[in-house]
Order: C-alpha cells, then sequence, then structure tokens
C-alpha cells in the first residue's frame, strides 16, 4: 500500500509511504508493516507540517486564511476548513500533555495571574488586549486569562510554565473557577474578581494575596492594598511585580494585528490550549515548532507512564540527542 504525508511546504513538500504485504508460503499468513501514526485519522499530514501550522498561527499570529493562501502559491492548495480541522484534531491528540502542564502550574506555590483586560490609554482611546469574538451584529471582547509558574527570580529550580484560559466576559466567576483547587500565592493586580479567592472561609483555604507595585505606581490605592503590597517583605518567593504574567500576554496584543478577532468561542478555547502549550515551551528556552514536531511523533506510541518525557522541560535539545547518538 502507498500513503502520501504532507511534510513541509517548499519544492518537496510530502513524502510516500510503502508498507508491503509478505505472505507466508504454507501457511499462507499476510504480514504488513504498521501503518505511521497520523493525527487526523486517514489523514495526509505529517507531524513537521502539523507543528508548523499551529506555531505559525499561534507562535507567529499567522491565521490559517493567510497561511491557506501562502500555501497555494507554493503549489499546494488547502481549503480553510482542511487547516482548521487539522487544528482541531492536534488539540485532541495533545490534551494529555496539556492536562500535564496544568498539573505542574497548579501545584506551584506563587502563581503570577492577569487577564487581557483594557490596559492603560493611547491618545484618547483605550488600549484593549481583549480578545474580539464574532457575535450577531457585532463583536464581544473576550478574555485570556494566563496563570505563570516562575520560581527562578528566588531561586527555585522547577521549571517554569503558562496556564491559558478563555472566557467570553470578565465575571469574577472565571478565575474562582480556575483557581478552585489552588491555595498558595497569588500575585496579580488589584482586579475585585480575585477577592473572593482571599476570604477567610474560602474552601479549601483562602489564597495569598501579592499585588503587584508595577499596577500601584500607576493608581492611588496602595495605601488601602498595603498589607497586600508589602507582602514580599515577609515572604521572600513574592515578586514586587507581575510582569511575568504581563509578558505571557502580550503575545495576544500583538497577534491581534494580525487576525483581528476570534471566529466562536471554541476557537478561542483552543487558542488559549494552544497558547499553554507554546508559551510552555517558549519559557523553557525550547523551540516550539520543532517540539512540537517531536511530539505529534511520538505522542501515540509513548505509554502513558512515561509521558512526561515530551514535557518542554524534559524534551532533549537538538545538541542533546545528537550527543546522546
Amino acid at each position: 500500500e502507498r500513503s502520501r504525508a504532507v511534510r513541509l511546504i517548499g519544492p518537496a513538500p510530502s513524502r510516500r509511504c510503502i508498507r508491503e504485504k509478505f505472505s507466508c508460503r504454507h501457511c499462507e499468513t499476510i504480514t504488513q508493516p504498521r501503518a505511521p501514526f497520523h493525527v487526523t485519522p486517514r489523514g495526509m499530514f505529517g507531524p513537521s507540517f502539523l507543528a508548523m501550522l499551529l506555531f505559525e498561527k499561534f507562535g507567529q499570529h499567522q491565521p490559517l486564511n493567510r497561511q491557506s493562501e501562502r500555501y497555494a502559491r507554493e503549489g499546494v492548495e488547502l481549503s480553510l476548513s482542511t487547516l482548521a480541522d487539522q487544528v482541531g484534531a492536534c488539540a485532541v491528540a495533545l490534551l494529555p500533555l496539556h492536562r500535564l502542564i496544568e498539573a505542574h502550574v497548579m501545584a506551584a506555590a506563587r502563581l503570577h495571574g492577569d487577564d487581557s483586560e483594557e490596559n492603560g490609554r493611547s491618545g484618547e482611546s483605550f488600549v484593549r488586549r481583549g480578545v474580539p469574538v464574532l457575535a450577531k451584529l457585532k463583536t464581544d471582547t473576550g478574555r485570556i486569562w494566563t496563570y505563570v509558574r516562575d520560581d527562578r527570580p528566588f531561586g527555585n529550580a522547577d521549571p517554569p510554565a503558562a496556564l491559558f484560559h478563555y472566557s467570553r466576559d470578565r465575571r469574577q466567576e472565571h478565575p474562582q473557577a480556575h483557581l478552585a483547587d489552588y491555595t498558595g500565592i497569588l500575585q496579580a493586580d488589584a482586579y475585585a474578581g480575585y477577592n473572593a479567592l482571599f476570604k477567610p472561609g474560602r474552601t479549601p483555604a483562602p489564597m495569598t494575596r501579592a499585588l503587584c507595585w508595577a499596577h500601584g505606581r500607576r493608581k492611588f490605592f496602595a495605601l488601602a492594598d498595603w498589607p497586600a503590597f508589602t507582602a514580599f517583605l515577609d515572604d521572600g518567593r513574592i515578586c514586587l511585580t507581575n510582569n511575568a504574567a504581563e509578558r505571557a500576554l502580550r503575545g495576544i496584543a500583538l497577534g491581534r494585528k494580525s487576525w483581528l478577532f476570534a471566529a466562536s468561542d471554541r476557537g478561542g478555547q483552543r487558542a488559549a490550549f494552544m497558547y499553554t502549550l507554546i508559551g510552555t515551551a517558549k519559557l523553557n528556552t525550547i523551540d516550539p515548532q520543532a517540539w512540537l514536531a517531536d511530539v505529534l511523533t511520538r505522542i501515540a506510541d509513548i505509554p502513558q507512564s512515561r509521558l512526561s518525557e515530551l514535557l518542554p522541560w524534559n524534551w532533549p535539545t537538538p545538541d542533546q540527542m545528537q550527543k546522546a547518538a
């Protein structure tokens, strides 16, 4: 049997996989090598192409329609719906890895938290970092929430990671759901939606509040929240600012100029899912595209007990793999 898989767009965009059948002359048993794993069942797209597709969309902020047009110029006709289906299939395949990253983030002693809210003024208009989402006759302002684990500033060797969530609004129920089981330190701005997380009667336990001096110098609410602003004096794990979360959200503001809006809530959820994977790879100084290509190649065959080997901080760099060989 012969099959063709698209790898990378270029002069040689595909490779042919030939699986020969062999039969035994005595018992007439027929054997054949197993077909290579495809993220999309019976699909024609290889892991290198899919990794490029994902990284271009969520790492380089190139919408699928632009990618489709570029591939057409290279002589490869791929419809927008076909590319969107590949993104969905990749999200399903990568879900176990996403859950491991989420568990790692939620096990942190301290988290940086933020969302893509309105952020200051540019001239006479607000600079919005929200995510426009298509609605009937208009767009709603969706939100991307991030929770960053980065313990390196206080000398902890645990690997950094970033977790993203999407919501269609900014109601307080969203951070309460995201952090339902978390009881550590939350370093964030003074958004009132976090307040219920710090109440003494909270179950399983109240979180510790730590505010950001980068926000405090912009407004005169610092005196009212002085204990939260000075918490770093009593706990060396707390940073002066919440810049780790701010940096994690920076790409959304840059990307919105290219993709303009999310077509649906599902699109926003997929974006948050992929931001988690790509953002965590970047925090660990790993090439996201190379990492995704390797993960999509191996994830179907690796035992569940060894899945953690594919996490960005456990993934060997090309130099390490070459030395091991």
